[in-house]
């Protein structure tokens, strides 16, 4: 079993996101599966620029570290997603990362993987980062286990309750992945973007998103 933990905080070794997602990672570890930890914020990433060559090709063309990323990312089991919350959102560096997976949106590229959302906050919107990197995890044909928000400067105290809860998220993390775990809703949401981009690439980007229409025929998704 793979699991790659994804890292977004520009502090660093400092980031208190950072300590929830070596927690999740020791007990993954204890599960007996293997992870890589990458870190995004030290990562060459370039902006999307919105071309849609990535449909037609299959990737992203633009030349930096993104491509090597998302083949890690296709070769896994699981994922463990983690950004502080900068202004009620997720950091840059993850907001740029997010973009840049276009493709793997439209052909829900990571379908049967699973994934857990670690951020830190300084008082309020812990939960609505969870969500909107599970709801990016979903897009992207996963299924989202979801996860903890931590107010490390409202509570400061609660980092170390909040470090417990990551090691719980992780064994459930590689029990998701074992059992195959299905959530209904997730499930429903995952089968309606096929249908919609399914729908998309029959009536009018059969040969403009050549690579993702190849990749439904592929999947059996779209019958010839």
């Amino acid at each position: 079993m793979k699991i790659i933990a994804i890292t977004t905080s520009p502090k660093g070794k400092k980031s208190s996101t950072l300590r929830l997602v070596r927690s999740a990672v020791d007990a993954v570890e204890k599960e007996g599966a293997d992870v890589e930890i990458i870190d995004v914020a030290k990562l060459h990433l370039k902006y999307c620029i919105g071309c849609a060559v990535c449909h037609k090709m299959g990737k992203c063309p633009r030349k930096d570290d993104f491509n090597e990323v998302v083949e890690k990312m296709l070769d896994a089991d699981g994922f463990i997603l983690s950004s502080p919350n900068y202004m009620e959102g997720v950091s840059g560096q993850m907001k740029v990362f997010m973009d840049r997976h276009c493709d793997v949106v439209h052909c829900q590229k990571y379908e049967g993987k699973y994934s857990i959302s670690l951020t830190t906050c300084g008082g309020n919107y812990g939960e609505h980062i969870v969500k909107f990197m599970d709801t990016f995890m979903v897009k992207c044909g996963a299924t989202a286990l979801g996860g903890i928000g931590v107010p490390v400067i409202k509570n400061p105290s609660s980092i170390d309750q909040a470090i417990e809860k990551s090691r719980d998220y992780g064994v459930q993390l590689v029990k998701a992945i074992k059992e195959k775990r299905v959530i209904p809703e997730q499930d429903a949401a995952h089968k309606g973007a096929r249908s919609y981009f399914a729908g998309l690439l029959r009536s009018d980007h059969k040969d403009t998103w050549a690579a993702d229409y190849k990749y439904y025929v592929a999947k059996g998704w779209i019958k010839e």
